[in-house]
């Protein structure tokens, strides 16, 4: 019996596909737990890319069925279905590295949550996306808790109340999609990309990854003090992605900067391990007005 999802490593990229054609690549509780434990483990890459074999991408989720002898209790649950799929989001926004997906076909249900959380999303022209959990009476929360930051609420109420299926071109017009490409050059562009971040300088990268987690995020309806928090975490990613290496960085500036431009420069360490400023300019020195440097009067 094949492996429900497949990993291959390929230098600093690790692809995993979610490994069942024929029933849409629908994820089980099983997968969303060993998919947790794989983005984990490739902590050391410098990209995973995640796509599903065959023709869909993932179309939704496969429950085991409910016990007819057994009340179905909220604790069993939330420990059964709910928990595996918010630790996979989780691990997604934890992860160090960028996380990649490669959209074909189907995304329904989980596998449209799937696909916006991701830190990219690539998608065949011809993908589509749907929400349909209400069409069974079930309020899609697990999947509203992915997009949430990713595309406006009003999107997100019209695609959980519509359950309308909605092409590639119009999810990217919602943010939930990062680019679409034809169908034909999917593959190319992919690897393209996945080459273009791969030969990014590694701190440079993870630094990208945590400062666009902690940020403060631009809905109007943030809360002033999350705003503040989620601002002072950003300026602690950058601080220590700066204390970190900055080796790294003073090369970086220094290969992309331009004569007489401040990246040019050469840097300073860390002041207190609290701030990276640039070597000013040599200022002249102001003559000290006081009684001592001024010339005798008669």
């Amino acid at each position: 019996m094949s492996e429900p999802i497949l990993r291959d490593q390929t230098g600093a990229i690790t692809t995993l596909t979610l490994n069942r054609p024929a029933v849409g690549n629908r994820m089980t509780n099983a997968m969303a737990e060993m998919l947790a434990k794989m983005i984990e483990d490739a902590r050391d890459s410098q990209l995973v890319v995640l796509r599903g074999a065959g023709k869909d991408f993932c179309t939704g989720r496969n429950l085991p069925p409910p016990d007819p002898a057994a009340a179905p209790r909220a604790l069993d649950v939330r420990r059964g279905n709910t928990e595996p799929v918010l630790r996979l989001y989780g691990v997604f926004r934890r992860a160090p590295m960028p996380v990649m997906s490669v959209v074909t076909g189907n995304a329904f249900g989980l596998g449209c949550a799937l696909a916006a959380a991701c830190d990219i999303t690539v998608a065949s022209e011809d993908a589509r996306f749907q929400l349909p959990e209400m069409d069974h009476g079930i309020p899609p929360c697990l999947a509203i808790s992915a997009l949430m930051d990713r595309i406006p609420q009003k999107a997100i109420s019209y695609l959980v109340y519509s359950r309308e299926i909605i092409a590639a071109r119009e999810a990217l017009a919602l943010g939930m999609l990062s680019k679409i490409v034809p169908a034909a050059g999917l593959e190319p562009a992919v690897e393209s990309l996945a080459k273009s971040i791969a030969d990014c300088p590694p701190p440079a990268v993870r630094a990208v990854k945590e400062f666009m987690r902690a940020a403060p995020t631009s809905c109007h309806r943030a809360r002033l003090p999350d705003i503040r928090n989620r601002g002072r975490s950003a300026k602690c990613a950058l601080r220590r992605y700066l204390n970190a290496d900055l080796t790294v960085v003073r090369d970086t500036l220094r290969n992309s900067g331009k004569p007489g431009n401040v990246l040019s420069k050469p840097l300073e360490p860390p002041n207190d391990g609290r701030m990276l400023a640039f070597r000013p300019a040599e200022q002249p020195k102001h003559r000290q007005n006081d009684e001592r440097t001024q010339a005798p009067t008669g």
